[in-house]
């Protein structure tokens, strides 16, 4: 009898380590204990997923304390504890809500010892994929543009403890895994010398592959211009509204 419950019990363990209860994924954590305000005392943190699993809802709980986002989207994996400027003494909360097709909403929270505070200020932080914090300051994450994706920065405000993004006029042309992004010709089309269609560079020939290098983002409805290279090595403009019915070969999504 007895060798047969050291083997149910050895049984229960496998499986136990197998199937994990309640784990989120890796880098995720729905409890943890910490010290996010640089006092010496650990915090006790936890995420509750309110209602559906698809809604989004959650309840952010330190200590007797609670904060509720509701951002219609999955419901959380988890949070993160990082140190956006490891030069102060606080540590931030960071919740990350999937919204399918690796696209996050992120929102990170402070706690200063009487309340909890949302950081992201008038900055929205939807991005493909999870952010990255160097401990500088900084925060850099990636969006998806149609096509292509954009490395963007952000900065904390230290009087604000917000984080702010740093605006760029011209945006590198990113593919997944950091590819290049090149599209093939399906209808002859001109590149200009500049956006003001003033010049043509070249007419792209049907057939030839084309680099995308630059986006300059600085024009609303769809109308952004890329600085691209034809197969030839010259480099020119060309407008976004023209891109998708005369290129095959590049990755639309979203």
């Amino acid at each position: 009898m007895r060798s047969y419950g050291l083997l149910l019990l050895t049984c229960i363990c496998l499986l136990c380590a197998c199937f994990p209860v309640h784990a989120a994924k890796p880098g995720f954590m729905k409890s943890a204990s910490a010290d996010l305000d640089g006092d010496g005392k650990k915090e006790t943190i936890s995420l509750v997923n309110d209602g559906k699993e698809s809604n989004g809802h959650f309840t952010l709980k330190i200590n007797a304390l609670s904060v509720r986002g509701e951002y219609g989207m999955e419901a959380p994996e988890g949070f993160q504890l990082v140190k956006i400027d490891g030069s102060d003494k606080y540590t931030e909360v960071v919740v990350s809500l999937p919204g399918g097709s690796d696209w996050f909403q992120t929102q990170i929270y402070w706690y200063d010892g009487h309340a909890i505070h949302e950081m992201n200020g008038d900055d929205q932080l939807a991005l493909f994929g999870i952010p990255s914090f160097p401990g500088n300051g900084c925060i850099y994450g990636n969006r998806w543009m149609g096509f292509w994706k954009s490395t963007d920065k952000y900065v904390l405000d230290k009087k604000t403890r917000t984080v702010k993004q740093v605006p760029q006029q011209f945006y590198y042309v990113s593919g997944l895994d950091e590819k290049p992004v090149v599209g093939k010709v399906l209808h002859t089309i001109p590149i200009y010398e500049t956006r003001e269609k003033k010049a043509v560079i070249a007419n792209l020939r049907v057939g030839s592959k084309v680099l995308f290098l630059l986006c300059d983002n600085s024009v609303s409805d769809n109308n952004n211009w890329y600085l691209v290279k034809s197969e030839s090595g010259l480099v020119g403009w060309i407008q976004e509204k023209a891109i998708q019915p005369n290129f095959e070969g590049l990755m639309w999504a979203g």
